[in-house]
């Protein structure tokens, strides 16, 4: 049970691929393979794919002591409000924002915990809160 509701979860793995589209602000998005990571308890962006005008909240340094994979301080700068759609199911979503990262955006525990009921590994695809099932992505295909 996980945030008082039964979820699924048939892994092979704790990240993911998926086609989705982040609406930046009004009239812009973008088409972006994103992560779906189980494993990560936060949702990240890299500086990238963001308009130079968009308004990020910078976040005092001392507050942000997160780690990555290998151990080290994740630098994240701030955060960033987004919309991220998979299919027909669409959400705002809270990233924060690192620079130096190499890897697509990447949606963590605070959203899969939330808006994935289940992930079916062996047969490929994520189910959202609306029922939608969105196809993994392997390598080599694109979005």
């Amino acid at each position: 049970m996980l945030y008082g509701r039964n979820v699924k979860a048939i892994l092979t793995e704790s990240k993911f691929q998926a086609a989705s589209r982040i609406s930046l602000d009004a009239g812009r998005e973008l088409a972006l393979r994103v992560i779906v990571d189980t494993g990560s308890c936060v949702s990240v962006i890299r500086v990238g794919p963001l308009p130079p005008e968009m308004k990020v909240v910078p976040l005092d340094a001392a507050t942000v002591q997160l780690f990555d994979v290998n151990g080290g301080l994740l630098p994240i700068t701030g955060t960033v409000i987004l919309t991220v759609r998979f299919g027909t199911y669409s959400t705002p979503v809270t990233c924060g924002v690192v620079r130096g990262m190499l890897v697509p955006p990447l949606l963590g525990a605070d959203y899969t915990g939330v808006h994935v009921p289940s992930i079916c590994g062996p047969k490929g695809y994520i189910q959202l809160q609306d029922g939608c099932k969105v196809p993994i992505l392997r390598r080599g295909k694109s979005v």
